[in-house]
């Protein structure tokens, strides 16, 4: 059990199962209740999430996963589910892949909607006007921890997943060196948003229990981890957590006392140098903060095990 302070100054309680490690938010409020969890600054102000420069970074780290995913498969059609502002389906456009995206009614879909040749669909599954068996890819990046239903969002991929399609999800890693070293202060527990908190163990038995079949996990840092442990350090100091973060979103007009501010700017660069030194380690060793799972129906002809393609480490 986990205690700590979230949005809004509300306390939430983190659960943990002892047999796979993985956390559960108590409350756990109804999309209702989140919905004022994600208004404000969650989407940034202005016409785009974050300064021009952070966004050069993120369309590096688009750019990344793109590549990744066409790897290992051809183009086709693919879904992205929480496209966000759809920095990763523009690379996908891009090699010639029909592009489709999910996102919550706000800025970031309106954002999205705006790609030439993208089909955006409601967030609720039950909504997408799509048949059986039509995406060769369905990529979830960091939406699967904001579900209040991982295993019904998860069943309604495999339904709309080809028999041969590939899944795709990312979240954070809850086993990872920095999660376990900065404990309630981690930037990536975002309470309440983050409903669920996995670990390699427990994303691999849920995809298991969903109907998929695992052919590839592993743990890896990027840009987010080095960000997220240096704002993760920031907060075992400086109140509220992740004042630097919502700084950039909202253009430093994120309501954060002057102090905190202050130490925010003056400490970060000794922050992130901390925090690339722990990213690459834990990255080498294979404990990153990031968790990556490729998984296939099971069902799916042709489909290896785990060990075909496993790398880093998945205790």
């Amino acid at each position: 059990m986990v205690r700590l302070p979230g949005a809004a100054r509300r306390v939430f309680t983190y659960r943990r199962c002892d047999e796979c490690g993985m956390m559960v938010c108590d409350p756990m409020l109804s999309m209702g209740e989140l919905a004022e969890y994600y208004a404000g600054i969650y989407y940034g102000r202005g016409g785009v999430k974050f300064p021009r420069c952070l966004g050069r970074i993120l369309d590096r780290m688009s750019l990344g996963r793109a590549d990744w995913v066409a790897s290992r498969r051809s183009a086709g059609r693919i879904l992205d589910i929480g496209c966000g502002e759809g920095r990763f389906l523009r690379m996908m456009r891009k090699r010639g892949w029909e592009v489709h995206g999910t996102e919550l009614d706000g800025p970031a879909r309106d954002r999205a909607a705006q790609i030439a040749g993208c089909t955006m669909h409601r967030a609720d599954p039950e909504q997408w006007e799509v048949p059986d068996n039509y995406f060769d890819v369905i990529t979830l990046w960091h939406v699967l921890e904001h579900s209040p239903d991982p295993a019904g969002l998860l069943d309604a991929c495999r339904r709309r997943l080809g028999g041969d399609g590939l899944l795709v999800i990312e979240v954070p890693n809850l086993a990872s060196f920095q999660a376990r070293l900065c404990g309630v202060w981690w930037f990536h527990l975002d309470p309440p948003r983050h409903l669920y908190q996995f670990t390699p163990r427990a994303l691999a038995a849920l995809l298991r229990a969903s109907g998929f079949r695992v052919i590839r996990m592993e743990a890896l840092d990027g840009v987010m981890g080095a960000f997220g442990a240096a704002q993760s350090i920031l907060n075992l100091a400086i109140r509220p957590r992740e004042c630097l973060y919502d700084m950039l979103r909202a253009r430093g007009r994120a309501g954060c006392s002057w102090p905190a501010v202050l130490g925010s700017v003056v400490f970060f660069p000794l922050a992130l140098a901390v925090g690339v030194l722990l990213s690459s380690m834990e990255t080498a060793l294979g404990h990153g903060a990031m968790l990556r799972a490729a998984a296939v129906r099971d069902d799916a002809s042709g489909a290896g095990d785990m060990s075909e393609e496993r790398a880093g480490h998945t205790g």
